[in-house]
């Protein structure tokens, strides 16, 4: 489902011309030529750090010191809720529907002073939609009444896997906006390099919290990605595995529809969202037949009103018989009821 990296590496070695120079090169010529043109905005200021997960945690302490409160949009990713936890960042959660964060959501939050937004325009999380050109607009409207003005670190955890590229708030306060695009989903987690763009004066903050700007991504490794974005047998790659990933999200959630349950999953979204009426009885109930899925709460900072399973589509099966089996255990487990007694 991933291009072969034999080619790619030694295009990447290639495309190093001076390997072993002293001096940092935070982002490559080739790397930046690569990405600019598919930029969703003018970004002011370029570095790679390393995978998209390292990338929007930099991204978010260098924005946000211990105590600082960030708004997020969920769902989101689980560990990174669980790493703002060990830097005593406090997370408020940001509300969404079809179109993006909800208008009403993003006042409240506004209200405790947030140092920082953490959106998800792709919305590899969402159970619906991406965020589209009328909700950015109208966000960014708000942002720049408000009487504080937090970070906007767009989170693009989907990169090159995208159905179609969302909107941006970059483009309304590039002084204000990154944006963190992850490559490793597309291209294998040994690409290990990410790329953020955006406001000048937050990338800055970013390549200091990296080491105190000591490090840089390889020079090879960032090669490398230029050469896989140019490539057109890995754009062909890609283009074959993100349709792969649609078909197995639209099979699933039509098996789970036939069981009685409902799935959801955004466009671009690489977790589909299935509800049951017990989530830790559902959890062990799958665990026990040695079904492991992701804990749905995990994704919220508050109480959810739905209990929730959390399905990773990349992993799904594509045959049709191991698909209905799936289904059909999850619609056995959504009803179980475990109970714990003390014995």
């Amino acid at each position: 489902m991933q291009p072969d990296l034999s080619a790619a590496l030694l295009a990447g070695l290639s495309l190093s011309h001076e390997l072993n120079r002293p001096g940092r090169e935070y982002i490559t010529e080739p790397l930046l030529s690569a990405v600019q043109a598919h930029w969703p905005f003018q970004a002011q200021a370029w570095t790679a750090a390393g995978g998209g997960s390292e990338g929007l945690i930099l991204a978010t302490e260098a924005a946000a010191s211990a105590g600082g409160v960030v708004a997020i949009e969920e769902p989101a990713m689980p560990g990174f809720l669980d790493t703002l936890s060990e830097l005593n960042i406090q997370p408020v959660g940001l509300c969404r529907d079809s179109e993006g964060p909800l208008i009403q959501s993003l006042q409240e939050a506004l209200e405790l002073e947030p140092v920082a937004l953490v959106l998800q325009p792709e919305g590899s999380y969402a159970m619906e939609g991406s965020l589209s050109t009328a909700r950015a607009a109208d966000l960014a409207r708000v942002l720049m009444d408000s009487p504080t003005r937090p970070w906007i670190i767009e989170d693009d955890g989907v990169g090159p896997l995208a159905v179609r590229q969302a909107a941006s708030l970059g483009p309304f306060l590039p002084d204000h906006t990154v944006r963190v695009r992850s490559y490793c989903k597309a291209y294998g987690v040994d690409i290990r390099t990410c790329v953020i763009g955006g406001s000048e004066q937050l990338v800055t903050a970013i390549i200091d919290k990296r080491t105190h700007g000591v490090a840089m991504n390889s020079r090879i490794l960032q090669n490398t990605l230029a050469h896989l974005i140019n490539s057109d047998e890995a754009k062909f790659a890609v283009a074959a595995a993100r349709d792969k990933y649609t078909t197995r999200r639209e099979r699933l959630i039509s098996a789970l529809a036939r069981q009685g349950l409902r799935a959801q999953a955004g466009d671009n979204s690489l977790v589909l969202w299935v509800e049951v009426s017990d989530e830790n009885s559902a959890l062990i109930s799958l665990a026990r037949k040695g079904i492991v899925v992701g804990s749905g709460s995990k994704s919220f900072i508050g109480k959810h009103s739905r209990a929730l399973l959390r399905v990773a589509i990349p992993q799904l099966p594509d045959e049709d018989e191991l698909v209905e089996e799936l289904a059909t255990r999850i619609a056995e487990a959504s009803c179980s009821r475990n109970r714990e007694y003390l014995a």
